[in-house]
C-alpha cells in the first residue's frame, strides 16, 4: 500500500529569520500540510502566504482558548492583511508553538484555497481556524512569516511540507 503522507521539504533554521519559504512545490499531490514547530524572542503572530502574493486576497476566523478565557477574531481582505495569520493568539513564543495547517486542492484552478490550521500555543493554550486565499491559481511556493515583519522565528524552529495523495 503506497504511503498517504509524503515529505517534501524540511527547513530548521540555522539562523533567526522572518521568513521560511518552500518554492517550486509539486502539484502531483491532492492536498498539502505544512507543520511548524518552533519559537521566537517574544510573543509574535505568523502568516501563510501563497505564491509571494502580498494582495488583499486573504480571510480568516480564528478561534483561541487558555483554559480560563476564550477568544475569537476574524481578518477580512483588508490591505494591510498579506497573509493567513495561522496562529493570530502568538503560539510561537518562548515556551514554544507548534502549528499544522492543512491546505486543501492547492492545484485546483477553478476554485479559491481553503486552509485548515491548529495551534498548540506553549503553555498558554490553543487555536483553531479556517482561512481563505481568494484566487483560483495552483500553489506553487508557501511563505510562512513574521506578521510584524520584524520579529525572528528562533533558531532550531523547523517547519516541514507534506504532500497527501488521494485526500
Amino acid at each position: 500500500m503506497a504511503s498517504t503522507y509524503t515529505p517534501i521539504a524540511t527547513t530548521t533554521l540555522s539562523s533567526a529569520t522572518t521568513t521560511v519559504t518552500f518554492t517550486s512545490i509539486s502539484q502531483s499531490f491532492t492536498d498539502l500540510v505544512v507543520v511548524a514547530n518552533g519559537t521566537a524572542p517574544s510573543a509574535m503572530q505568523i502568516r501563510m502566504r501563497f505564491n509571494n502574493n502580498t494582495s488583499a486576497v486573504y480571510s480568516s476566523t480564528v478561534l483561541g482558548g487558555s483554559g480560563t478565557s476564550a477568544s475569537s477574531a476574524y481578518t477580512n481582505q483588508a490591505p494591510s492583511i498579506t497573509g493567513i495569520p495561522i496562529d493570530y493568539f502568538a503560539s510561537f513564543n518562548t515556551s514554544g508553538g507548534i502549528n499544522t495547517t492543512n491546505i486543501m486542492n492547492y492545484s485546483n484552478t477553478t476554485t479559491n484555497k481553503t486552509v485548515l490550521f491548529r495551534a498548540g500555543i506553549g503553555n498558554n493554550g490553543v487555536t483553531a481556524g479556517v482561512g481563505q486565499f481568494a484566487s483560483t491559481s495552483a500553489i506553487s511556493r508557501i511563505d510562512i512569516i513574521s506578521a510584524d515583519g520584524s520579529t525572528n522565528m528562533s533558531i532550531g524552529s523547523t517547519f516541514t511540507l507534506w504532500g497527501i495523495l488521494n485526500a
